[in-house]
């Protein structure tokens, strides 16, 4: 009985979860974003200039902070 009642439960709840994995792949392929959030894998590579804004400063608009950090 117990190994009926633990398996429904996984059952749902990986059905939720891949029901919210579609709907967060779905959103950032067409959206670009997830609510401001977005997945990038080079995040920890990126230049301070970059942030996490989803603007992009090009450093030759910039000259002084980039050679900063270059």
């Amino acid at each position: 009985m117990k190994k009926r009642i633990l398996l429904a439960l996984s059952a749902v709840f990986l059905f939720l979860s891949s029901i919210f994995a579609a709907t967060a792949l779905w959103s950032t392929h067409v959206h670009g974003n997830f609510d401001g959030w977005y997945f990038d894998p080079n995040f920890s590579n990126k230049l301070p200039e970059y942030g996490n804004s989803g603007h992009q400063v090009i450093p030759s608009d910039n000259p002084k902070l980039y050679a900063k950090f270059k």
